[in-house]
């Protein structure tokens, strides 16, 4: 098991917009999601507006480079990233505990 992040950590992992919609849009979910309907949510979420296939696709690539692996580390969830799947987000409490600073 991953080890809680400490306060740098935390204010690093919270200092990306997409990093918290991830984090907001897992809350509480029991069934794994799909990253192509993860990434066609958050971009939906940081548009405004129902997104084209190219724009999700470019949120897709920066979740599956960058993000869902640094959350995967510190274990705010499971990403199988040759199933594109991500699972076992903390429960809602968790996911606030994480933001209380």
């Amino acid at each position: 098991m991953a080890e809680p992040p400490s306060v740098d950590e935390r204010y690093r992992l919270l200092a990306s917009q997409r990093r918290r919609l991830v984090l907001e849009h897992l809350a509480g979910r029991a069934n794994p999601v799909d990253l192509t309907a993860l990434a066609s949510a958050i971009a939906t979420r940081e548009q405004n507006h129902d997104t084209g296939h190219e724009c999700v696709g470019h949120v897709a690539i920066s979740l599956h480079h960058v993000h869902l692996p640094m959350l995967s580390q510190f274990g705010l969830l499971e990403y199988d990233a040759g199933a594109t799947r991500i699972g076992s987000c903390p429960s809602r409490a968790d996911a606030r505990a994480l933001t209380a600073l």
